[in-house]
């Protein structure tokens, strides 16, 4: 019984810990091509037609609900606006809806060819989003009997329930031959997203890098066989992760080895994915774990994700915009 209640207080701690600290660090995907646009909304467009991705994510699935995240993108080329466009809406719950936030967001992309193998791409994002949270089931210190362990009733006074804001993020792309490196800035104008009017808590900014290269040994990453290699780089407020690995693929099958390093708590994770695709559509799944973390009483380190991606092609060729290869997971 004792276990039992260990485990139980260090799941409310450590949820509304978290939950607290989220307010100003943003939900993040594993699998990079589904979220290209979440990744940099320099993207937009860069696909030879339509794209549109769905996604979900269960972090710590043995908490039950803890925190759930999903996605859905669509972007396309456009020739009229030299570039491509895109929409972005994004769901994160936390603590099963105690905590969620919404946001929907529309980007677009501008495409120049420097030169005959050079590409640099723009990108511009604008989002409407909303930060809200449930009381019902919170549960604060004071309503907790020291003898019975009865709930009580709280003392506590609770501001408003619900924060709408605009926000703005830019993207940047570099594109040679079978490169690719970019550079975003999330939050530029760091909104307040605090819900009581006596404390004002801004959103920090994000600076987000990567770079990746394609080796190709046999036809294309379509048909062949290839070996990708790349490294991603976020920062936020005082929170730092990096991330580096590789995805291979042959045909329609791609698989993918990720390692990430949180540089604040030293949480390294390991990422294993699998994609199939078909006919223009792309079945992703992955995996988060960290197998040689015993010391936790209870695993809080798995993560689900799941994805759904289908291409449209385009009856013609659109001039004016810059299509990338890029690799499937």
């Amino acid at each position: 019984m004792l276990l039992i209640q260990k485990k139980q207080g260090f799941c409310l701690i450590l949820l509304v810990f978290v939950a607290f600290v989220g307010l100003t660090q943003d939900p993040e995907f594993s699998q990079i091509y589904p979220g290209l646009l979440r990744l940099n909304p320099a993207f937009a467009g860069t696909g030879d037609g339509g794209r549109v991705s769905v996604i979900y994510r269960n972090q710590w699935p043995d908490l039950g609900s803890a925190f759930i995240t999903t996605g859905a993108f669509y972007d396309q080329p456009v020739e009229f606006v030299h570039g491509g466009i895109g929409i972005q809406i994004i769901n994160d719950s936390q603590g099963n809806n105690t905590f969620t936030w919404s946001s929907a967001a529309l980007i677009y992309s501008y495409h120049l060819q420097a030169n005959r193998d050079l590409f640099i791409l723009a990108g511009f994002q604008a989002s409407v989003n909303q930060w809200s949270r449930s009381v019902t089931d919170l549960i604060f210190p004071d309503m907790i009997d020291p003898v019975e362990g009865v709930i009580i009733s709280t003392s506590e006074v609770m501001a408003g329930n619900n924060k709408w804001y605009p926000d703005f993020s830019v993207g940047f792309l570099g594109n040679y031959k079978d490169v690719i490196a970019g550079i975003s800035i999330h939050h530029l104008a760091k909104p307040v997203i605090s819900l009581s009017d006596s404390y004002k808590s801004e959103l920090s900014r994000k600076w987000s890098f990567f770079i990746r290269n394609t080796f190709l040994f046999s036809g294309s990453t379509v048909h062949g066989f290839y070996i990708s290699p790349g490294f991603f780089f976020k920062t936020q407020q005082t929170s730092g992760s990096l991330k580096y690995g590789f995805t291979a693929g042959y045909g329609p099958v791609h698989t993918g080895a990720w390692i990430s390093h949180d540089l604040d708590v030293t949480m390294n994770l390991l990422t294993f994915g699998l994609a199939m695709e078909i006919s223009g559509l792309l079945i992703a799944y992955s995996y988060d774990f960290v197998p040689w973390r015993t010391d936790l009483p209870v695993p809080v380190t798995g993560a689900h994700e799941f994805s759904l991606s289908i291409h449209f092609d385009m009856d013609n060729k659109i001039h004016n915009t810059r299509t990338i290869n890029f690799t499937k997971f």
